[in-house]
């Protein structure tokens, strides 16, 4: 009896787990953010994490690390998914996943969205056959504008619209083929060859393939991105922080070569690479050659050196455009890896050589004495991790021009079956300099930080679910706008309560105790800063066509007994109603000072997301159509204003900022 009543509830969980797959998408999202610091989120990152969600795996071809850069399964999980199919056989449904080892209800639930089952590729085809009977494949186009303009005082000659184009084929552990073409509002659409710019302003694309047997494990030629170890040296896809998912966000999977599907002009190799292998072991060979923007400085010759890399992708103006591939980088590369079983044993070891045409020569600043400076910068490193029964220990040490160390250390162990923990140890120098790193750390870098952190996961029943993690962190070095070494700790709880299937409700508690400098009436002095924020919200998504939610947030600042508060209340709404489907917020604010801006993930159109931030006192709505007019077709729209009251009566009123996003669709 109990079967068949776990039964009849997944049959009725996969109905709605389809049209609830982009709610889910913003809900994961919301939760694993660094709730309070959002604007650290990599928009590369959260690009290629919404891209990855929005096309389902299929779950009797996945492999363990494509089912692990999900970050919502744990290595115990996956493996047990991964031997049931290797004693069963192949799922024929989706509703045997009830029959897996160690997997409830309610991790089903979680996980439908992102899962499907397809038709295994015929052998024997060519990849020209297999491209023009693939079913994921598409052509995007979108536009986005806003009003005022974004540049208005400056000297720009662009449209007032942002333009992004995207095609895209692919098929899960076979290819992917893809295009990328993007232009930012304001910049000039052309031909300017000394600045290698041939149309729009930003043109990306790919080919990756996956070896059918023999030595060749995956190639990739054009833009892509490699993930080895924890992110100290190389980074890809989502790679959250600290936040109410406090165990699976400490560690990151291990993607190997990924192909670079953003719009984000910064942050992604130029060239080929190649992994190789044969049992238990694997190599991977890269080589990029690409121009990259930067802050050069001439001399009475010609450049002379560049102070900084320019990743904001913005060329508008003539300062702007001055930086535009102004730099020519060389990144060479090569990792071997020893791999057990179901990643139950992983060693490797590798090196990263990056050279430029000209040296980089940061500014002096207090902050910064000790950073790299040179025209060659080699980053070996060498990672690991073991899994055993049901813990798993991880970690990675990398030598920055093979001077600076840096290195974490970290070990994720279930203590009973409603209980999990996990610890990270991190050093990094103050000198330690990395360009495609994206290691855990409280920082945007990891660099001049000591840390331990610990996270702790509850789960009585299926409906409570409590997290929290305490992070302790020390400064070495000064910081920008820290004069002195410092020093800090950030602790949040999050209890989840889900009463039924379509109703569930979020407490959340967050402080951060950080040293920066402040002015006093006995002039500028380094105080602990304290920010404290709380989050209620509580969700309702029937199985019927309209879902709500209520959120209320707020902060508060204490520096050298001065305080300050912010808050938001926010009202979500979705509806739908055959091909129609509509989302859309009401959100009232109330931040009066930068130290209380609010920040919320936004819906958005499919393969986009918004994370502004609610700023001063006033008004936020916006509101989603999708309408999938045609089985190939779908049309979507956005309108967002923001309404910002004058607080002072002499001022003249600010007008509201609106801007509205077309999107097309057609799977071809």
């Amino acid at each position: 009896m109990a079967r068949t009543l776990l039964t009849v509830t997944l049959l009725l969980a996969l109905q709605v787990a389809r049209g609830q797959a982009q709610q889910d998408i913003a809900a994961l999202l919301e939760e694993r953010l660094p709730w309070a610091d959002a604007e650290t989120a990599s928009e590369a990152q959260l690009d290629a994490w919404i891209q990855a969600l929005s096309h389902p795996i299929d779950i009797n071809r996945a492999t363990y690390q494509e089912l692990e850069v999900l970050q919502v399964l744990t290595p115990n999980q996956i493996e047990a998914l991964l031997t049931h199919r290797e004693q069963f056989g192949a799922l024929v449904s989706l509703y045997e996943l009830q029959a897996v080892s160690g997997w409830n209800l309610v991790l089903i639930e979680q996980v439908l969205p992102f899962l499907t089952l397809s038709p295994a590729p015929k052998d024997g085809q060519s990849i020209w056959q297999r491209l023009r009977k693939e079913d994921n494949r598409y052509f995007l186009l979108r536009y986005d504008s806003q009003w005022p303009r974004m540049e208005d005082g400056m000297d720009s000659t662009g449209s007032n619209g942002r333009w992004l184009a995207r095609l895209r084929v692919s098929q899960t552990r076979d290819f992917s083929l893809g295009v990328t073409l993007e232009q930012d509002a304001g910049e000039p659409i052309g031909i300017d060859l000394p600045r290698a710019q041939l149309g729009p302003d930003f043109a990306s694309a790919h080919m990756l393939g996956y070896g059918k047997g023999g030595w060749v494990k995956r190639w990739v030629v054009g833009d892509y991105q490699v993930h080895w170890g924890q992110g100290l040296t190389t980074a890809a896809g989502f790679t959250p922080g600290k936040g109410g998912e406090t165990i699976l966000n400490t560690r990151r999977p291990l993607r190997g070569i990924v192909p670079y599907t953003s719009s984000v002009e910064s942050g992604y190799l130029r060239g080929g690479a190649i992994t190789l292998g044969t049992g238990n072991w694997e190599a991977t060979l890269l080589a990029s050659f690409q121009a990259r923007d930067a802050s050069v400085q001439h001399d009475s010759i010609g450049p002379h050196h560049f102070t900084a890399f320019r990743s904001a992708g913005y060329h508008r103006t003539e300062s702007e455009r001055a930086g535009y591939h102004a730099l020519r980088e060389t990144t060479l590369g090569g990792k071997i890896q020893y791999q057990g079983r179901y990643q139950r044993e992983i060693l490797g070891a590798y090196v990263m050589y990056h050279r430029w045409n000209l040296p980089w020569e940061p500014r002096l600043r207090p902050d910064n004495p000790t950073v790299f400076r040179g025209q060659e910068l080699p980053i070996p490193g060498i990672f690991g991790q073991v899994r055993r029964n049901n813990w798993l220990l991880f970690g990675e040490a990398a030598w920055s021009n093979f001077s600076k160390p840096a290195a974490l250390l970290g070990v994720q162990l279930p203590l009973t079956p409603q209980w999990q923990t996990t610890w990270l140890l991190r050093h990094y120098d103050p000198g330690f300099t990395t360009l495609y790193g994206d290691a855990f750390a409280e920082g945007s870098q990891p660099r001049n930080e000591q840390g331990l952190y610990w996270g702790l996961a509850y789960q009585p029943s299926k409906r409570w679910r409590v997290t929290a993690y305490y992070d302790r962190f020390t400064f070495p070095w000064l910081r920008f706008q820290t004069a002195a070494p410092s020093q800090g700790y950030e602790f949040l709880i999050r209890a989840l309560w889900r009463p039924h299937r379509h109703l569930d409700g979020t407490l959340q508690f967050r402080r951060e105790v950080k040293d920066r400098t402040t002015s006093t009436d006995a002039g500028r002095i380094v105080a602990p800063g304290t920010k404290d924020n709380a989050l209620f919200q509580i969700n309702y998504r029937p199985e019927g066509a309209l879902g709500l939610r209520l959120r209320v947030q707020g902060s508060r600042f204490q520096i050298a007994n001065q305080d300050s508060y912010g808050v938001a209340l926010l009202y979500d709404g979705f509806y739908r109603y055959r091909s129609w489907q509509a989302t859309g917020r009401v959100a009232l604010f109330h931040a009066p000072d930068f130290d209380n801006r609010q920040y919320v993930y936004e819906n958005h159109v499919l393969y986009a997301f918004s994370l502004p931030a609610y700023y001063g006192q006033g008004l936020r709505t916006y509101l989603n159509l999708r309408w999938k007019a045609l089985p190939s077709l779908t049309l979507e729209t956005r309108w967002a204003r923001t309404f910002v009251r004058e607080t002072n009566p002499t001022e003249a009123p600010t007008p509201p900022v609106q801007s509205l996003t077309l999107q097309v669709q057609y799977a071809f």
